[in-house]
């Protein structure tokens, strides 16, 4: 559990080398590095989410270099708020896959490029954060929103594999989490942000105890970012002014109160005497350079040993993997057994293979297959939307086959589906609809299907759908008949012929007094057809 720097007492972390502070905004982008090169992407182009980043903060960077002054700090924050949140979202797509695949040699080296490229992105935010810091009065709602979501990602990015190497990702996190903690507790300017420039070791807690009594007893936190380098959150911190003009071992060589940022040259002279004599300070001095060595190389021998484990695990998930692989294959080329128990259930799930010759194998089986063969609700149902997918998807003889089997699997349920198909205008080819509406006979698209006898070019494909429909198209087409557009006209008889009961006969009794001649006789054979329907004792 992270201690924090109260009156009495202050608690180092180690500094983490690539996110070595929340403060430093430019370690966004060498924090993402360190999720590209951790694991790979999921994207079915490998490098697509790596790519996805670039852009998206080369983008946080246009929006910080647009920054000028306080109507447009304001602007910017809801595009800063999106930016976070996608490269979040990238970030943990990438975080998420670092134990479960390994990268391709093809793909380190693209990796490695594309980490060049970052770190591009990381000089640009750089620049574009050192501006912004000597931008004074800018509006404390920006800062919230820049210094929420960059300690957030900090704190994400401590926990990958690279950035935490010897145990110190940890210790980093429970920093960020503290800075966190700090922000959503008191109003951002009042959390402040203080870099410690030349600041030897055992100098240190001397520096922390100044601050802290600058800051009234504020909770301190801080890390070391690299040598004689600290990184420091105080707060909260009331008086800024009050707290920079206290500051009396060092220069002040940047302070902006409405982003509660400063940084301090140290002089460590002004910290107190630490020897009597120059040798004793040399000889001080000389323990310290041992102690950091001595530091640095137990963290290298952590480091070490994180990464033998590391490559180990990554040596086994790959063998792991190639084996999974293998048996998947294989399983894959054999497919399953018809007298398999869950035969329908796999069927089902090939039909959306990208391999070819097992989606037509699937499609071709469970298109002849009889609904009523399978037990299982749940498998029946999911054979309907493996066929839905399809139709939607496919085109030519692939569609004709997934319009047929979402008929067969699917019944008056696919109506809704195919009728939304139908509307749509990028399906050229709606024939194979006409004949699933005709199979189905449902009289919810009788409506639409009879608007389709004024179109002369499917006009041959709606009088057999609604033929096959039968007398329940009647009524709709009752209306149509009356049209003095002839080709309507005509079509509309000819349905009549096909489906009409004796209440058509009084329309086409007006057709054989009033209409042309080719009108007369279609409706004269009309007549006949329903009059010898209703001779055999039926109305179709």
């Amino acid at each position: 559990m992270l201690k924090t720097a109260m009156p009495e007492s202050s608690v180092s972390f180690p500094a983490n080398g690539l996110a070595a502070g929340w403060t430093r905004y430019p370690v966004l982008a060498t924090i993402l590095l360190g999720f590209v090169l951790c694991g790979g992407c999921e994207d079915k182009s490998p490098m697509g989410s790596t790519r996805s980043l670039i852009v998206c903060l080369n983008q946080l960077s246009e929006t910080l270099e647009s920054v000028q002054d306080t109507d447009t700090a304001r602007a910017a924050i809801p595009q800063i708020e999106a930016a976070f949140a996608r490269i979040d979202e990238l970030a943990g797509r990438q975080m998420a896959i670092v134990s479960n695949k390994a990268p391709s040699e093809a793909e380190m080296q693209e990796f490695f490029r594309l980490g060049g490229e970052l770190q591009k992105v990381e000089q640009r935010l750089n620049m574009a954060n050192e501006r912004l810091e000597r931008l004074e009065d800018l509006p404390s709602e920006f800062w919230a929103v820049w210094r929420m979501g960059v300690a957030r990602l900090a704190a994400k990015g401590s926990g990958s594999r690279l950035l935490g190497g010897g145990g110190r990702g940890s210790e980093r996190g429970e920093v960020d989490r503290a800075v966190i903690r700090m922000l959503e507790t008191h109003p951002p300017e009042e959390v402040i942000s203080i870099e410690l420039r030349n600041l030897p070791e055992e100098y240190s807690q001397a520096a922390f105890d100044r601050l802290r009594n600058a800051a009234r007893g504020a909770e301190l936190v801080h890390s070391e970012c690299d040598h004689n380098r600290y990184e420091v959150a105080l707060g909260p911190v009331r008086d800024f002014r009050r707290l920079a003009a206290g500051v009396n071992f060092g220069t002040v060589v940047l302070k902006n109160a409405s982003a509660g940022i400063l940084k301090i040259e140290v002089d460590r002279r002004k910290l107190g005497a630490r020897a009597n004599s120059d040798a004793e300070e040399q000889r001080l001095e000389r323990q310290a350079e041992e102690r950091r060595r001595a530091n640095e190389r137990r963290r290298e021998e952590a480091r070490r040993k994180a990464e033998q484990a590391a490559q180990e695990a990554q040596r086994r998930r790959e063998r792991e993997g190639r084996e999974a692989e293998d048996r998947a294959r294989e399983r894959e080329r054999r497919g399953p057994e018809p007298g398999d128990p869950i035969y329908h259930d796999e069927m089902a799930d090939r039909m959306l293979s990208e391999d070819w010759s097992i989606r037509n194998k699937a499609i071709s089986v469970l298109s002849a297959a009889r609904p009523e063969d399978v037990k299982s609700p749940a498998t029946r149902k999911k054979i309907a939307q493996a066929f839905r997918t399809l139709a939607k998807n496919e085109s030519g003889p692939d569609r004709e086959k997934a319009i047929r089997g979402l008929v067969r699997w699917g019944g008056t349920y696919s109506t809704p589906i195919l009728l939304e198909m139908f509307k749509d205008s990028s399906f050229t080819d709606r024939k194979p609809l006409y004949e699933a509406f005709g199979e189905l006979k449902d009289p919810s698209v009788i409506p639409t299907i009879a608007n389709q006898l004024t179109d002369r070019l499917e006009q041959a494909d709606a009088e057999r759908c609604l033929v096959k429909i039968g007398p329940a198209a009647e009524d709709a087409i009752l209306v149509l008949a009356p049209s003095p557009d002839p080709e309507l006209c005509l079509a509309a008889i000819r349905v009549l012929g096909q489906v009409g009961t004796e209440k058509s006969l009084p329309i086409l009794r007006r057709a054989v007094s009033n209409g042309t001649p080719k009108v007369k006789e279609t409706a004269k054979t009309a007549i006949r057809m329903i009059r010898f329907r209703a001779s055999q004792g039926g109305s179709s």
